[in-house]
């Protein structure tokens, strides 16, 4: 079957936007008997995870987390609306909210955790000509970003070679084998193939730092607000007390993971399939957050429009306005 990108993918499928809410049925937990909460794979589900395990919420919601293991299951989880809450990319808000379904962007959950890695560092994306770049998601996150970047710094992506794979992993191996010169991956991948590249003698360094060249090309000094917890609009009214209580839950969960990272990087292992080894060299590098979305409203805004520059369609076609970020 054609691997489809999340955005080709939800134009597919959001006729189901129109269910009228009467008919949604959150997933439910056979664990705790709950609400499940999804994340990616990849670090900021962390925090809800320490959510999930140390969160007063618990108590008045308990709820799971469960990782959507790739863009197809998120697109059907989001299609269907039987996802309540998700860690998603959020530009996914604004596509969502462009096209009709009812959604809230709650907060910001990490500033960018994307880096280039390579066998020796790049001073800039220039320094790519004539180079093999690999990366997962064609035209969506993170191939997006580099596009923007591309643009702005006038660095044509013609100068260099790019190839694509369906997921993180197979980009990373794609890369390990020697199949390319550089690839452009998020945390903890990125930490991955520098403990794979040392147990190899093979020299692996993070290359570039792509929220360092967003913040050089955009002057948006926070990084790129990549990623936040989104929830259908209904169930955001109908639990408004819950939700504000997971928000303080994860502003505290983020704070214990900055004091106590040797213990966030093994419960980070409950959720991610990566060692605990490179969970804990992937948190200073993940930008992780909790920051409630109306709080960096202009940087949110700001994203959205930059990609909206690029192309209407990745935020289905018009902006959002205001609304759409929880306070």
């Amino acid at each position: 079957m054609k691997r489809r990108t999340l955005l080709t993918a939800m134009g597919l499928g959001l006729a189901a936007a129109a269910v009228p809410s009467a008919w949604l049925a959150w997933n439910k937990s056979k664990e705790t008997g709950g609400t499940v909460f999804y994340g990616p794979p990849v670090m900021p589900t962390l925090l809800l995870g320490a959510a999930a395990q140390q969160g007063r919420l618990k108590d008045r919601m308990p709820f799971a987390v469960k990782v959507w293991k790739d863009v197809d299951m998120l697109r059907a989880g989001l299609a269907n609306r039987s996802m309540a809450v998700s860690i998603v990319p959020s530009y996914v808000a604004a596509n969502l909210a462009a096209r009709g379904q009812d959604v809230k962007l709650l907060n910001i959950m990490t500033f960018g955790l994307l880096h280039i890695i390579g066998t020796e560092p790049l001073p800039n994306l220039a320094a790519l000509k004539s180079k093999k770049l690999v990366m997962p998601f064609k035209n969506d996150m993170p191939d997006l970003v580099l596009q923007l970047l591309c643009r702005k710094q006038g660095v044509a992506l013609e100068s260099f070679q790019t190839a694509y794979t369906a997921t993180p992993p197979e980009a990373l191996m794609m890369f390990m084998r020697g199949n390319a010169d550089y690839a452009l991956l998020p945390e903890p991948m990125v930490s991955m193939a520098m403990i794979r590249g040392a147990q190899m003698n093979k020299q692996v360094v993070r290359a570039l730092d792509i929220q360092s060249v967003w913040t050089q090309a955009t002057g948006m000094a926070n990084g790129i607000p990549q990623a936040g917890l989104m929830a259908d609009g209904a169930f955001y009214r109908q639990h408004a007390e819950e939700m504000g209580l997971l928000q303080q839950d994860l502003a505290q969960a983020l704070t214990w993971t900055q004091a106590n990272p040797e213990a966030a990087a093994a419960l980070a292992g409950d959720y991610l399939d990566a060692p605990e080894k490179a969970l804990l060299a992937a948190l200073p590098h993940s930008r992780l957050a909790a920051t409630p979305a109306q709080s960096v409203a202009d940087d949110v805004m700001r994203f959205f429009a930059e990609l909206h520059s690029l192309n209407p369609a990745i935020v289905g076609g018009k902006l959002p306005d205001a609304s759409l970020l929880a306070g």
